[in-house]
């Protein structure tokens, strides 16, 4: 146990320091996704979701940020994921950490949890952007801004989960990372983030549920215990199969490929 948690705080170290080493990407990153918010905000009908959850328009423009926080944390969450075995593997450092006592898995999962910290920044900035528009207090923007960040941990690893799945492909393939944008897109566009929740398919998408908690306890309603649920069974669900299907991936490439082809 003692040795899984020496790993777990240098693999954090070693990924705080990676991250915040390259400043004008991480400043480039906060442009970027502030651009995308101001896009979504624009384009989305704050009275169709204040009208969904009986509450004001200008409640609704609260309900649509918490949405895209949610997806904007869990696209860093996904690319954590892919971004780190495609990287590896270009890199030519992808088998000798597979050599590593702990399965590879959970050192990217541990790295995606520094970025998700990260996140914080990313939270901060758009609702500081945001706070004139939809009436935030400091106070209101610091609860929700951790309410969203420990909420969103969940939905965190079921997007890893998916990054898995495109990492695993990248063994084979090397180059998803345009793939991966197209489905980011896509969800942003079907998930509940600028439009209510209108099918329970919906669920499986790893954020959607966690949308909705956060929404229910922002507009002090209850939440459904069966909500919850989804929400933990539907991220366990997409880490398993994301980790068994990288699993898999390795393992065929042990068998039947070579890593250091590229």
């Amino acid at each position: 146990m003692s040795g899984i948690m020496q790993m777990i705080k240098m693999e954090a170290l070693r990924e705080f320091e990676v991250r915040t080493k390259y400043k004008v990407q991480f400043l480039s990153s906060i442009a970027i996704y502030t651009v995308t918010y101001l896009i979504v905000i624009y384009i989305a009908s704050s009275p169709t979701m204040a009208a969904y959850y009986h509450t004001s328009v200008t409640t609704g423009k609260v309900l649509i940020l918490i949405g895209y926080l949610y997806w904007n944390a869990g696209v860093l969450g996904m690319d954590a994921a892919s971004d780190a075995i495609e990287s590896d593997a270009k890199a030519g450092i992808l088998e000798p950490e597979l050599q590593s006592p702990h399965p590879l898995w959970l050192l990217i999962i541990v790295r995606s949890g520094v970025n998700n910290i990260l996140g914080i920044f990313y939270f901060l900035v758009i609702i500081s952007l945001s706070s004139f528009s939809i009436k935030l207090t400091l106070l209101k923007a610091l609860v929700l801004v951790v309410q969203l960040f420990l909420i969103s941990m969940l939905s965190n690893i079921g997007m890893s989960g998916i990054g898995f799945v495109f990492g695993a492909v990248s063994v084979h393939v090397k180059r998803v990372g345009q793939w991966a944008t197209i489905i980011q897109t896509a969800l942003l566009l079907i998930g509940n983030i600028t439009i209510p929740l209108f099918s329970p398919l919906q669920n499986i998408i790893p954020f959607v549920s966690g949308i909705e908690i956060s929404r229910l306890i922002y507009l002090q309603h209850s939440i459904p215990l069966n909500l919850i649920l989804i929400y933990i069974a539907v991220n366990f669900i997409w880490l398993i199969i994301g980790v068994c299907i990288f699993q898999y991936s390795i393992k065929y490439e042990k068998t039947n490929g070579s890593f250091e082809v590229f």
